[in-house]
């Protein structure tokens, strides 16, 4: 009778169950698809070649000398769970980022942060 009675309950669960499987699965493959991509990245490579690689939601830096600096950057969702009275479960979020400087419209360096 209780089950009879609470279908939809179960029925929702199982539903935000399942999106919150496949978000995990899509944040992923979003990062190894950025990290994939990053790897790709070699000097003397023209700024155009890198932000089709990279993509084209960067920020942009001019720095000393000339020297032009693209950054990309992926955030990751932290978390917080309880699991008893009192205690919790605390996930951080994770930043990975990619700079990439430029002379002359070419790849002088390339840095990587949590990669």
């Amino acid at each position: 009778m209780f089950l009879s009675e609470y279908w939809w309950l179960l029925l929702v669960c199982v539903l935000l169950a399942i999106v919150c499987v496949g978000l995990i699965i899509f944040s992923a493959y979003k990062r190894e698809e950025f990290t994939k991509n990053y790897k790709q990245i070699d000097y003397g490579m023209s700024k155009e070649e890198v932000i089709q690689i990279l993509g084209e939601k960067y920020t942009k830096s001019l720095l000393k000398g000339g020297i032009e600096k693209l950054e990309w950057r992926m955030d990751t969702l932290g978390a917080s769970f309880r699991i008893a009275k009192g205690t919790y479960v605390h996930s951080h979020g994770q930043v990975r980022k990619v700079s990439v400087k430029f002379k002359d419209d070419k790849v002088i360096e390339v840095n990587a942060v949590n990669m």
